[in-house]
């Protein structure tokens, strides 16, 4: 089993900045921590739950556009496919990659 949960820097309660915003950083931290009950509960059986941040996008979740992202939607997308492919590799090779939230460019972010 190979679960993704796209998850966000705004779930990172060890690096968190922020000062609104509270139900849609909640979620996220709660998102992360779900991940890691399933995690545990499926690592066992050779299951893998894989957290995904998209990387500052460019999209219209503040009611415009926020053209200074630094992915549009596609890049993004593509930047995280790639990072499941490798992760996916790995368990099917039996490795059971640690649970991390992982950035575009596969560098881990705090929780």
């Amino acid at each position: 089993m190979f679960i993704v949960n796209i998850s966000s820097e705004a779930g990172s309660i060890e690096d968190s900045s922020r000062t609104s915003w509270f139900g849609y950083c909640m979620s996220k931290a709660a998102l992360n921590m779900q991940s890691k009950l399933i995690h545990n509960r499926i690592k066992e059986g050779g299951g893998h739950v894989l957290v995904l941040h998209p990387g500052r996008v460019q999209t219209y979740m503040q009611g415009k556009l926020d053209a200074e992202g630094d992915f549009t939607p596609d890049s993004s997308a593509i930047a995280l496919i790639a990072i499941m492919e490798r992760q996916l590799a790995e368990v099917k090779s039996g490795v059971c990659p640690k649970l991390v939230l992982l950035n575009p460019d596969g560098s881990q972010r705090p929780w």
